[in-house]
């Protein structure tokens, strides 16, 4: 759909903002009115369906660290009929019809509701955070503000503002200092779109334990991930570098002591020296990130689970790995600090991802 092609809106919107025409009254002898050039608002366009295409699902999206965010259709006007603008102002029965401001058009956006996807994988709830996160109107070298706030555009939602009708209209979308955009006449990414984000690449997780003694009794630990996910962006670690990305192994560490008489039975490893990765094609990578546990004192004999969270820095390209496992850190009993022998170590995982 080009930008210069204008297009009939035909959904039902609060419209606000608009000021007198003194331009002559149309056929149903109602004066024109004329929308202000910074008319910007809010509507519910669902029950009104465009008269246009959607925007193919794959192109028409941007993804970041705290954010999806899915535009549906977008299309064009320069004047609304008097039967659009009363449906527009719904509460409103006695107006005529409306045009844009001069040098303006009108644009009716509509947003999807966001997909999950592998990039909110570190939020175990897989919600927008729109903390942080900024967007932007760009036509013709006027920079423009939505209405409302961000966590409004990943929903399914509709707005109608003023725009100059020179240039294309592009979103722009700033996240953890990083800015992607969005062609509103094309539907397609910019070239500073993120790739690592179009898909994210994921996998399976694994399971690993390991028994050991202390003395003479049993005590044991075990790391489970639910999914492999490679991303270009980590809280805790920030953006990866050039031509690298942060493989994400999340997941649960429990202890395991005696079932009779047990005593209180922790550890902290030491991620890097536990885990390490050998990268298909050559080169090791070690672990970063917090792995432990450990059994209440007064627990029958396992752990509540804690949080894992283990990642490496590989190449962007990262399809398949080896990560081998080998516990290494602290380890108490009773609060007292141990030596901690493990018997047989878990073999080799494999780890692969698909796009």
């Amino acid at each position: 759909m080009g930008s210069r092609v204008l297009l009939s809106l035909g959904s039902a919107l609060l419209i606000a903002g608009c000021t007198a025409s003194t331009s002559s009254p149309s056929s149903s002898g109602r004066p024109v009115r004329v929308a202000a050039p910074t008319y910007a608002e809010f509507g519910d366009g669902s029950a009104f369906p465009l008269p246009v295409a959607r925007f193919p699902e794959d192109s028409a999206r941007l993804v970041g660290p705290h954010y999806s965010l899915q535009i549906d259709r977008v299309a064009f006007a320069d004047r609304l009929t008097q039967d659009q603008a009363i449906g527009f102002e719904q509460q409103v029965s006695d107006i005529g019809p409306m045009r844009a401001a001069p040098g303006h058009r009108f644009m009716m956006l509509l947003t999807a509701r966001h997909k999950v996807t592998a990039a909110l994988e570190n939020d175990p709830m897989k919600q927008v955070s729109p903390d942080g996160v900024r967007a932007e109107l760009r036509v013709g070298g006027t920079t423009l503000r939505l209405p409302g706030g961000f966590s409004d555009l990943a929903v399914e939602n509709t707005i109608l503002m003023s725009v100059p009708a020179a240039g294309d209209p592009v979103l722009a979308v700033t996240d953890s200092g990083r800015t992607q955009s969005l062609d509103l006449a094309t539907g397609k990414r910019g070239a500073d779109a993120i790739a690592g984000y179009y898909p994210v690449p994921k996998g399976s997780g694994f399971n690993a334990s390991v028994s050991g003694i202390v003395g003479r009794a049993p005590y044991g630990l075990s790391v489970s991930t639910k999914e492999a996910t490679l991303q270009p962006y980590l809280p805790r670690a920030g953006w990866a570098g050039k031509g690298r990305a942060w493989l994400c192994l999340n997941g649960d560490a429990a202890a395991v002591s005696p079932p009779v008489g047990p005593k209180a039975f922790g550890y902290d490893l030491d991620v890097g020296a536990s885990f390490t990765l050998d990268l298909t094609g050559g080169g090791t990578a070690r672990g970063h990130g917090q792995v432990g546990a450990a059994v209440a004192a007064d627990s029958a004999s396992l752990a509540s689970l804690a949080d894992t969270r283990l990642y490496f820095s590989v190449p962007a390209g990262f399809r398949s790995g080896t990560l081998r496992f080998h516990p290494t850190g602290s380890f108490r009993v009773g609060g007292r600090k141990v030596s901690w022998t493990p018997g047989r170590r878990p073999g080799p995982i494999h780890i692969r991802l698909h796009a």
